[in-house]
């Protein structure tokens, strides 16, 4: 697997979770901001820190099989 494809799964994965918990993390944290949005982020190559914001309630994961050999 490439490492960006790596990146995207890692990335649905983290949503996934979000999403069937509504954002909670133990019982009385949250991984959302006050409007219900996950931020994820990186470091880059400039050692900047680089986030993007997801609204949890406009995403959707559809579980798709592959048929890789």
């Amino acid at each position: 697997m490439e490492e960006s494809q790596l990146k995207i799964t890692e990335l649905l994965e983290v949503m996934k979770i979000a999403k069937s918990s509504d954002g909670k993390v133990g019982k009385d944290r949250t991984m959302l901001d006050e409007k219900r949005r996950v931020t994820i982020g990186y470091v880059d190559n400039n050692n900047q820190n680089v986030e993007m914001k997801i609204p949890i309630d406009g995403f959707e994961i559809d579980e798709l099989t592959s048929s890789q050999s």
